[in-house]
């Protein structure tokens, strides 16, 4: 593939039509307008190099720094850890889960004042009379 970006670069430079070029190389136009952009933008036309997966980014040093972070603070949520290491919150969800660890923002149940309770305990007593009126 990059034989054929480069060749198409060539044509390109002779000033060549791109519908002439897609005939000449056997490819469509629109592969030939895609080189010649990112030709103009970056100055060449090979691809950039990807680091891929999550195992790339996931290394001792992350996994390390992010435990030292967590025992830190344990109330900073997972999103403000995300920014600090400039990864993605998946990465350090998967990350902290694989760990075992939690994050302590996280809350499985509703907290309920004493006013709260006072209010739900009221409006629960009047919902079960007027059920009870019903029958």
């Amino acid at each position: 593939m990059e034989a054929k970006r480069m060749r198409i670069m060539d044509l390109v430079q002779a000033q060549r039509p791109p519908k002439e070029i897609a005939e000449i190389i056997n490819c469509s136009e629109r592969l030939v307008y895609k080189v010649k952009k990112v030709f103009k933008d970056m100055g060449s036309v090979e691809r950039k190099k990807r680091m891929t997966g999550y195992h790339v980014k996931a290394t001792k040093v992350l996994r390390a720094k992010l435990k030292e972070a967590i025992n830190k603070d344990p109330s900073v949520s997972m999103r403000k850890l995300a920014k600090q290491f400039k990864v993605s919150d998946f990465l350090i969800r998967k990350v902290v889960k694989e760990m075992g660890l939690k994050s302590y923002v996280c809350r499985h149940y509703h907290l309920l004042s004493a006013a709260t309770r006072k209010l739900r305990m009221a409006k629960g007593k009047k919902l079960d009379s007027r059920i009870k009126k019903a029958l």
